[in-house]
């Protein structure tokens, strides 16, 4: 919902660049022919505290997110990207990570390395770049004065970038071997990719935002030139500026170096929502572990369904932190060393996913009854006020820890602007929150909390039950 907690297996994956810069297709026309650059100021938008957002749209449909904080003399800067992995399509998984690892290779105008060489002498911290089902964003942090260099940086590689096939095998190789680290050679990925591809059997959610080996093996450079061309462009990303920096002087420098890039058109996921699920789903793994584990996914909605604030409060109280259910029963009980609960979902809606570590020779069947038992007592008994509140100042506790820096204000006022279209959700959300009552979360436990919406994947020891 509001700052959805990243689940401990749900990781993004952060790039890195390497290799070197050969001749070969680079993006479409950057500029249009004598073409006029126009702003729109969209008005402000509350954030927290006293502090509003500045919104701008350009001509060419960038969007521009500024949050002036003076606090330190330094900025952050993010580039949010509508493009995830739910923009792809069957048989060409994987493109838009890839594409997160792509972005730091060379550009029609600046050779392979002078990217992360110029914002290193620039003394950027936190630069970074993460991809998810619906997103994919870059970020850095850097001194105050350095604002039009990352603008020349970030506008250059938006619409200038090589893609041909060195650069593009090189570049699967290390997602290939990030895959094998990440998923392959990973009980915790192996499982997370397995209750997706249970849960969702029609919706891109299906497939691992990492993709799929052999997909990764058969894409093509024209593909991947296609799909950069189809999804980088203005009009397909927002611009957040959070720092020691004055509006109106970003924004000249905006409309100076991204005002005359030419908008395309986007390719949107136009499939069907993922039908419900009518019946409990299950999978044993046996994997190189020394414990058993369980990820049990109910399915949800998106984040802009009506129940989702509720959702979030119900998976505090279900088992996100120490005084919640499942933790008292599975951890306090000796049955498991750790848990733990999320809503780890998006456009095309989600899983409420409780993952569950088990003690050395406890059984992962144990653990499925406790939870089923839980689930049980939550649908006739429900929860107390007591629990309600305690749950709310924990999770608005997470929330205003991620405020405390520059990128952690740019990363929920982009994943708002993504997933909901308006930063002052963040401010309604939290007011939406705080009148959230027990009746509400009862009811979405009752409505969404069911074993006939539920999938589960089950790993044991490599021979145990064999």
């Amino acid at each position: 919902m509001l700052f959805r907690r990243t689940p401990r297996l749900n990781y993004f994956y952060c790039t890195f660049a390497i290799a070197t810069a050969l001749a070969g297709c680079s993006g479409r026309p950057t500029r249009s022919a004598g073409g006029q650059v126009g702003t729109i100021y969209r008005g402000e938008e509350p954030f927290f505290g006293a502090s509003k957002a500045h919104r701008y749209e350009l001509s060419n449909g960038l969007k521009v997110l500024i949050l002036e904080d003076h606090s330190s003399p330094t900025f952050s800067y993010h580039t949010w990207f509508d493009v995830g992995s739910l923009d792809e399509e069957r048989g060409l998984t994987g493109l838009a990570h890839l594409f997160e690892h792509m972005m730091f290779k060379a550009t029609s105008n600046r050779a392979e390395g002078i990217f992360d060489r110029t914002l290193e002498s620039a003394g950027v911290e936190g630069e970074n770049a993460f991809t998810s089902r619906d997103y994919t964003a870059y970020v850095q942090s850097l001194p105050s004065d350095k604002l039009e260099l990352i603008m020349q940086l970030e506008s250059d590689r938006m619409v200038n970038l090589i893609v041909n096939k060195a650069f593009l095998d090189k570049e699967r190789e290390v997602v290939k071997n990030e895959r094998r680290f990440r998923t392959e050679n990973s009980p915790e990925g192996t499982m997370y990719e397995t209750i997706y591809d249970m849960a969702f059997t029609h919706h891109p959610y299906h497939w691992p935002v990492i993709g799929y080996e052999k997909d990764l093996d058969n894409a093509q450079p024209q593909q991947c030139l296609d799909f950069y061309k189809n999804h980088y462009a203005p009009n397909n990303a927002t611009v957040v500026i959070v720092g020691d920096v004055n509006p109106g002087h970003a924004v000249g420098l905006i409309e100076k170096y991204y005002g005359a890039l030419i908008p395309q058109p986007v390719r949107r996921y136009s499939g069907k929502d993922e039908p419900e699920q009518k019946g409990g789903r299950s999978k044993i793994l046996h994997l190189s572990i020394p414990v058993e584990k369980v990820f049990a996914g109910y399915r949800v909605p998106g984040p802009r369904h009506a129940d989702g604030s509720a959702l979030e409060l119900l998976a505090n109280l279900v088992g996100h932190t120490q005084s919640s259910r499942l933790y008292r029963r599975l951890v306090d009980g000796g049955l498991a060393s750790a848990v733990d609960v999320s809503v780890d979902n998006g456009k095309g809606g989600g899983l409420f996913l409780i993952t569950a570590f088990l003690q050395k020779g406890r059984r992962a069947q144990d653990a499925l009854q406790t939870i089923e038992a839980e689930m049980w007592k939550i649908h006739r008994e429900g929860f107390t006020a007591e629990e309600l509140r305690t749950a709310l100042n924990q999770y608005r506790f997470e929330l205003f820890s991620g405020l405390e820096s520059n990128s952690g204000k740019a990363r929920i006022m982009g994943h708002m602007e993504i997933e909901y279209g308006s930063v002052a959700k963040a401010v309604e959300d939290i007011n939406t929150m705080s009148k959230i009552t027990v009746a509400d979360v009862n009811r979405v436990a009752r409505r969404y909390l069911r074993t006939s919406q539920r999938s589960t994947v089950v790993a044991l020891p490599k021979g145990a039950g064999q």
